[in-house]
């Protein structure tokens, strides 16, 4: 018997040893995860206040800041440079009171109202939907707009009652 109680003093123990390791790995993963999502943190922060201080001081940036300002606004151009391409070759333009991407051929925002900035006009770029005309100038209205975007009128919803 003093064999097989060995034996089985071995196992408990060998057991134990896998259980003590198993919950040491979990508490390591868990810990790791902890790690991870507080470095996380600290990066955004650290982006964050960048962020705030370029917006700050970028008009009179200190002098060791300047290679950096610089390479900011050389990427903010280049933003600018790659977002107008990607307008031009979608045919649109952005109304400057709310951003909205509308047409070239959009005198009125059709989502605020305003007048959008002149841009050459390509007709073919017109998406009407057939059927449904601004009440005021007779344009052809596009789906979901808010205002009409030859005439800057805004649109009257139809009313539809149960018969």
């Amino acid at each position: 018997m003093a064999f097989f109680d060995k034996v089985g003093a071995t196992l408990s123990s060998f057991g134990n040893d896998v259980s003590n390791k198993t919950k040491s790995m979990v508490e390591v993963t868990n810990l790791n995860g902890q790690l991870k999502n507080c470095e996380d943190s600290l990066r955004e922060y650290y982006r964050e206040i960048g962020k705030a201080y370029y917006e700050k001081t970028k008009d009179a940036p200190e002098e060791d800041m300047i290679p950096f300002f610089n390479k900011v606004k050389e990427a903010e151009e280049a933003i600018d440079h790659l977002e107008a391409s990607i307008r031009r070759a979608k045919g649109t333009k952005i109304c400057q009171n709310c951003k909205t991407e509308v047409s070239l051929d959009t005198v009125f925002c059709p989502n605020c109202g305003s007048k959008v900035d002149d841009v050459p006009v390509d007709n073919t770029a017109t998406e009407a939907v057939l059927g449904k005309k601004c009440a005021k100038c007779g344009a052809d209205m596009k789906p979901g707009a808010a205002f009409c975007v030859s005439c800057g009128a805004k649109v009257e919803e139809e009313s539809t009652s149960a018969e």
